[in-house]
């Protein structure tokens, strides 16, 4: 299991962070039809509760937002990725199914309307360090291009940065390889308890 720590030069900037981890060991599908019928039936209702116009309201969005900007990034130009997938939901476009592990972290964040990450735990080096990016750092990310990591919360192993909670990073991404992931929310709301991030992610990741 992966040792998660969080940097003390974040703790300096942002002293009520919270990484809540969850590993397991997965059978990644292209396609899993009761997954996607279930997610897809219940982000319809989500979608109807929800304006646009409320996303910046939600605590962990404005928490979030709060984060970056302490950490000298732009919430606007550099969105949570829990926000990026909430504004998908409300605008109809649902979000695009790449795995069932992948579905199933995306779903849990709309529910959570958190930032959460799934890395594939045999492409990560060594053990983990929630931190922030310094200048000139940058990877490949999911969405297909060099993102500007300065000022991002994220994570890092001994090869440096793969994960952040705006957009993860191509070098550890789950796919049909994998074997083992590892899920990590990340918490920027003092008010909100690990324990129960944990519990509603274990029932979760029970459907796989």
């Amino acid at each position: 299991m992966k040792k998660i720590t969080v940097s003390k030069d974040l703790l300096l900037h942002l002293p009520y962070v919270k990484i809540v981890d969850y590993s397991t060991v997965v059978k990644v599908e292209a396609l899993n039809e009761a997954l996607t019928y279930a997610m897809d039936s219940r982000l319809d209702i989500i979608q109807s509760a929800f304006e646009v116009g409320h996303i910046a309201s939600i605590d962990n969005i404005k928490w979030g937002r709060t984060a970056y900007r302490k950490l000298g990034k732009d919430p606007t130009k550099y969105r949570l990725s829990s926000e990026k997938l909430i504004r998908r939901v409300i605008k109809g476009q649902g979000i695009e199914h790449i795995n069932n592990v992948v579905d199933l972290a995306n779903w849990l964040s709309v529910e959570l309307k958190a930032p959460i990450g799934v890395y594939d735990v045999n492409k990560i080096k060594g053990n983990i360090v929630m931190d922030y990016g310094r200048s000139g750092e940058t990877y490949q990310c999911l969405a297909g291009y060099e993102l500007n990591l300065e000022g991002l919360p994220l994570l890092r192993d001994d090869s440096g940065p793969f994960g952040s909670s705006t957009a993860d990073s191509v070098r550890t991404a789950v796919d049909s390889n994998t074997t083992q992931a590892i899920l990590c929310i990340y918490l920027f709301n003092p008010d909100e308890e690990e324990a129960e991030y944990l519990k509603m992610t274990t029932s979760f990741f029970k459907r796989l």
